[in-house]
């Protein structure tokens, strides 16, 4: 499970966060690789949609009123 990837809002778009996911998913070796995000983060679900990732559960808040967390699944390539 890869918890909290995040890149510097400066180092956004340099393709860093894929270079990571990229690493990650090589060192994983043909395992599931899971993710989670905080729900209502439409940009990390993106980024993460794009990848390839799917969303397979969502969490509940920890406490009234806080952000529940959504958890993705990688299963398939990246698209090119």
């Amino acid at each position: 499970m890869i918890w909290k990837l995040a890149v510097h809002p400066a180092h956004q778009s340099l393709g860093i966060g894929l270079r990571l996911l990229d690493r990650l998913i090589a060192e994983a070796a043909g395992k599931a690789v899971r993710l989670s995000y905080v729900e209502g983060n439409e940009q990390a679900a993106g980024f993460y949609r794009a990848y390839g990732f799917v969303p397979v559960d969502r969490t509940r808040p920890e406490r009234p009123g806080w952000p529940g967390e959504v958890v993705m699944e990688w299963r398939t390539a990246r698209p090119l």
